[in-house]
């Protein structure tokens, strides 16, 4: 026993013939009395294992094979531990038709599979491993010829599916949904990843080196579905290759033989119904020398997804994200406006940009990037109306009122976060730098993605925020749009100083990181021109897409996006 209630495990070592658990609810267990090879709650040691139909919860880690097999079928698994659902080391493998429900916890994966050879993971729906450095399906320690198809993969913290250590996959037919990074492949390892449905990931396949010496990744993509919400679709370090076609993003343009940059039409993407409309740019659009369908035709881009109300039993948060911004910021507020008890706090404005009202009671806002779920919106305060604002207080003084945060904003530049889903779906971010007394930094317009210095314009419209700047500022600095616009591979960004001083220009991504600093240092006034060349400060070639520039001076800040496209 480990503690008052739980008992030990269920363990299969040597077995001579097949062992079969059907029709079983396992809960309460802990651990064999053999730590090394009886760690699941279930656990084989060259052993072949069967289980269907079997409910396991309230488990420390609930299967663990090395050696011999495992057959694992319509059972379904909750645990709260850091754990893996099912780990097989060095044996075969059949993960078909089963349930994963994850939770917050750190370093957890559904299916870990580590030296496995023909192993089989189908028809799986895993959702909400949301802790740090939680995968749904994890793949390493040399495995090969590992088949994971028709999987619904919803809410990883880490990787829908991570690759590594030398592995091979053929990842088919599946649809991954708002993960950090839908497949990673990585340390010599390959996939082939042929009509799979990727979701609001923030980045949909990635390809790097992880640990130093081992290799980057290599990715083969045919007929997959790249939507993204923010965020680049494809990523991949210097070792690494990624070869791309006949898939469909609806962000950038992908280089590589009949890709499509389109709106893939869902059928409803509110309630995750990725279903293809009738007049979907993905039907009939993809590789014509794959196998024809059913009815004859060309196959479609995508995983051929035939939704069930029941594929994702929980609230779906993402109808925020397409109408709530954070829209403008004050963080030195010395005589701009009060709070209740007369006091100048700094703050934030929520804007609502839906014809509706729209409730905040699930959400969160944190200057903590480690911690999303800092401060809570209050059931009491939480509704915002169509086309409203919300104005929180960051004064770190939550007993003054429901709006106000349990944190103040730094003048000297932080990130403040606003997410739902318990923190693991990030609605709207923004970074900033060095603020000034009295002035707010906000979008231009309310909800657009341009940010500018401004006269604050607490629970109103921004309007065109550069109107409002303060003369002798806008008459120092001016920052012009770059040329041409769109680009390949170079452009020309213009701005204007009438005075001397300290000048930063900077390019971001889409998701707000850095990618290179044009300029960082003193000037002469005068019309001055930056060149990118469409490189990262390490001299790689970034990916098609947009990104943004922003010029900092004294207290002038500007931000204006451009299209790369290759």
């Amino acid at each position: 026993m480990t503690n008052d209630y739980r008992w030990g495990a269920i363990c299969f070592n040597n077995a001579s013939d097949t062992s079969k658990i059907n029709n079983l609810h396992l809960s309460g267990a802990s651990r064999g009395v053999d730590p090394t090879y009886q760690y699941g709650a279930i656990s084989g040691k060259d052993a072949n294992l069967t289980i269907n139909n079997t409910l396991i919860e309230d488990v420390l880690f609930p299967i663990y094979i090395n050696g011999g097999s495992i057959d694992l079928r319509d059972s379904e698994i909750h645990c709260e531990f850091t754990c893996d659902f099912i780990n097989v080391k060095n044996g075969t493998a059949l993960i078909d038709g089963n349930t994963f429900f994850g939770s917050n916890a750190i370093d957890t994966d559904a299916i870990d599979l580590d030296g496995v050879t023909n192993g089989h993971v189908k028809g799986n729906r895993i959702y909400n491993l949301k802790g740090f450095n939680s995968d749904g399906i994890d793949i390493g320690e040399m495995s090969s010829n590992i088949v994971i198809e028709e999987n619904l993969i919803y809410n990883s913290g880490d990787k829908g599916v991570s690759v590594g250590q030398g592995s091979t996959v053929f990842l088919k037919s599946n649809v991954i949904v708002g993960s950090k990074v839908g497949i990673a492949v990585k340390d010599n390892s390959s996939a082939d990843v042929i009509n799979n449905t990727f979701f609001r990931n923030d980045t949909s396949i990635s390809a790097f080196e992880k640990n130093s010496g081992l290799g980057g990744g290599v990715i083969h993509v045919n007929n997959t579905l790249l939507y993204q919400r923010l965020g680049n679709p494809i990523y991949k370090d210097e070792l690494s290759n990624i070869s791309v076609k006949y898939s469909l993003s609806n962000t950038e343009i992908i280089s590589g033989e009949g890709n499509i940059l389109d709106d893939p039409q869902f059928l409803d993407i509110e309630h995750y119904n990725l279903e293809l409309m009738l007049d979907s740019p993905c039907i009939n659009s993809g590789d014509p020398n794959m196998p024809l369908d059913d009815d004859g035709t060309i196959s479609d881009i995508g995983a051929y997804y035939s939704y069930n109300e029941l594929d994702y039993p929980f609230d779906i948060p993402q109808y925020l994200a397409d109408h709530i911004k954070i829209n403008e910021l004050l963080a030195i507020n010395s005589t701009i406006n009060q709070d209740e008890f007369g006091e100048f706090d700094d703050w934030v404005e929520i804007f609502n940009s839906s014809s509706e009202l729209m409730d905040l009671s699930n959400c969160f806002l944190s200057d903590d990037t480690t911690n999303l779920t800092k401060w809570r919106f209050p059931d009491s305060a939480s509704i915002i109306p169509p086309e409203g604002y919300l104005l929180i207080w960051c004064d770190d003084n939550t007993e003054q009122g429901s709006l106000h945060a349990n944190f103040k904003l730094s003048s000297s530049g932080e990130t403040i976060i606003l997410s739902t889903n318990n923190g693991f779906t990030i609605i709207d971010r923004i970074t900033f730098d060095q603020q000034s007394s009295d002035l707010s930094y906000g979008r231009e317009s309310d909800g657009y993605a341009e940010w500018a210095i401004s006269t604050p314009t607490p629970n109103a419209s921004n309007g065109l925020l550069l109107t409002n700047i303060d003369k002798t500022v806008l008459n120092h600095f001016e920052l012009l749009h770059n040329y041409p616009n769109p680009f390949n591979p170079t452009t020309s960004i213009d701005y204007y100083t009438s005075k001397d001083g300290h000048i930063k220009l900077v390019i971001h991504d889409i998701i707000g990181r850095e990618i290179i600093s044009l300029v960082n240092g003193f000037q002469k006034s005068g019309y001055k021109t930056a060149v990118w060349n469409g490189k990262n400060d390490l001299g790689y070639p970034v990916s098609a897409g947009m990104y943004f520039y922003t010029i900092q001076a004294k207290n002038y800040v500007q931000t204006k996006k451009m299209l790369l496209l290759k």
